[in-house]
């Protein structure tokens, strides 16, 4: 197997291990024989079944690779191909999630073998994948960008890296529950944009979050507003600015309300906190 496709095949494993993804994989070819080995069978017939049986196992080794590396099944060398599909489909009688947190995170991108052993237990089979992907330092860091945004959210401190306005208001949702109405509002001209073939590009994270008064969270929202602009879009986006609106349900009382704003071109914060009272 070449390089080239080794590595594009570690990336389906690593982006499937990370998205949570088994995959099972089924040998549609069924049961072969490499050669016949009667009497009276010649060397070059030998020698095609031979290379026959090394091609099949090639072509045999990424629906295998990805199958086991993804703590999948890989249903082979059986014409039962009904059973196959029913067996690489049926649910496992018992699963668990294990998780560790590793002592040294180094952000290479190198892959880490694992393995899963039940003490004094030798009459079982374990299915599990055989390792993992190590995050790069380019995949790293949109992660490190939300750790730094959970961070403000439960920080107290301000920060005016972008010019944002937070005006709310007590109000109801459609089921008549009590809850409160949030609008930010972000100044166009605060924000940096991007020019990529023609178009304005930039992002915004907005999140919301609702504290009571001994700084319990009880409620909180997300939202990712994410913009490709013509240039006339720009230019009236520049000038009346974007709304962002975002409710809170929660009983009737006092509260404070924790504001996070993030342009992510720049990676400029926008914190603010305020005391709320919801009727």
């Amino acid at each position: 197997m070449s390089k080239q496709v080794q590595h594009e095949q570690d990336k389906m494993i690593d982006a499937a291990i990370r998205a949570g993804i088994t995959i099972n994989s089924l040998d549609a070819k069924g049961l072969w024989a490499p050669g016949d080995f009667s009497e009276g069978y010649d060397m070059m017939q030998h020698m095609d079944g031979m290379l026959g049986t090394m091609e099949n196992d090639i072509s045999d080794d990424p629906l295998a690779s990805i199958a086991h590396g993804t703590g999948g099944k890989f249903f082979h060398n059986s014409n039962d191909l009904d059973g196959g599909l029913r067996d690489i489909a049926a649910l496992p009688s018992a699963s668990y999630v294990l998780g560790f947190s590793p002592d040294v995170v180094k952000d290479n991108g190198a892959y880490h073998e694992l393995k899963v052993k039940l003490p004094n237990h030798h009459d079982v089979h374990i299915e599990a994948r055989p390792g993992y992907f190590e995050l790069t330092k380019q995949e790293a860091m949109p992660a490190s960008r939300f750790q730094k945004l959970n961070k403000e959210v439960m920080s107290s401190e301000t920060l005016s890296e972008i010019q944002t306005e937070v005006t709310t208001q007590s109000g109801t949702l459609a089921t008549g529950e009590p809850a409160l109405k949030v609008v930010i509002h972000v100044p166009g001209r605060s924000l940096y944009f991007k020019k990529i073939n023609k178009l304005r590009n930039e992002r915004l994270i907005f999140i919301t979050a609702l504290f009571d008064m001994q700084n319990h969270f009880l409620a909180g929202s997300e939202a990712v507003m994410d913009m490709t602009l013509k240039d006339a879009t720009f230019t009236q986006l520049s000038h009346d600015g974007i709304d962002a609106k975002s409710t809170l349900q929660a009983p009737p009382g006092t509260y404070r309300l924790r504001q996070v704003v993030q342009e992510v071109v720049g990676g400029r914060i926008s914190t603010t906190s305020r005391e709320v009272q919801i009727r």
